[in-house]
């Protein structure tokens, strides 16, 4: 664990990047820019990225040095870098917890058999929400069940990213960048070959 005043490791971030997981990738590597070096970093237009560096700077993360003359422009300067994971943030700059959804998959990662009652216990969310989510991953090939019973297959944990379901009850592999089904495993399998 890196000390006081020790960078932290400069990992790409896992899986399919979303708009504000670019920005605080290039934020990191950048460590101090202005507007043209973000939007040059993103390959995003400032009004993209405008109001996520404002949360930033509210929540303690980067520092902003006004422009100092006419043709000048602000500095910006990362004084707080938590790693890899993007800070997930109110528009106040106050931490959200984590998703429903992340904290089902961190319980079933570590529980690996469970029943719906344990995994709604384990994560704290409600029975109901606890049975849509494993039946979502049973039918997309993460999970097996018999008997009422729900087992973690192995190589189904892509990342630290929590599977998502999608309208349909669809399931999206934020780790992989992809939806997922039963049938994506084997092709999967045959990639890594």
């Amino acid at each position: 664990m890196p000390g006081c005043g020790q960078r932290k490791a400069s990992l790409p971030p896992a899986g399919h990047l979303d708009r504000r997981d670019r920005i605080w990738a290039a934020i990191r590597r950048l460590r101090q820019f202005n507007w043209l070096q973000l939007s040059d970093a993103t390959a995003l237009e400032p009004a993209q990225f405008k109001d996520f560096l404002q949360v930033l700077r509210i929540a303690g993360y980067l520092q902003m040095e006004p422009p100092t003359g006419r043709g000048s422009r602000a500095i910006w300067t990362l004084v707080r870098d938590t790693g890899v994971e993007t800070p997930r943030l109110r528009p106040d700059g106050t931490p959200l917890p984590p998703s429903g959804q992340q904290r089902l998959w961190a319980a079933i990662k570590v529980l690996q058999v469970f029943d719906v009652e344990g995994l709604s216990i384990g994560s704290g969310v409600p029975v109901s929400t606890a049975k849509r989510y494993a039946t979502a991953l049973t039918s997309a090939g993460y999970l097996v069940c018999q008997a009422g019973r729900y087992r973690l297959l192995p190589g189904r944990v892509t990342g630290p990213r929590a599977p998502a379901i999608r309208r349909g009850k669809r399931v999206y592999d934020p780790n992989l960048g992809r939806e997922i089904t039963a049938e994506t495993w084997g092709e999967l399998r045959g990639r890594r070959r």
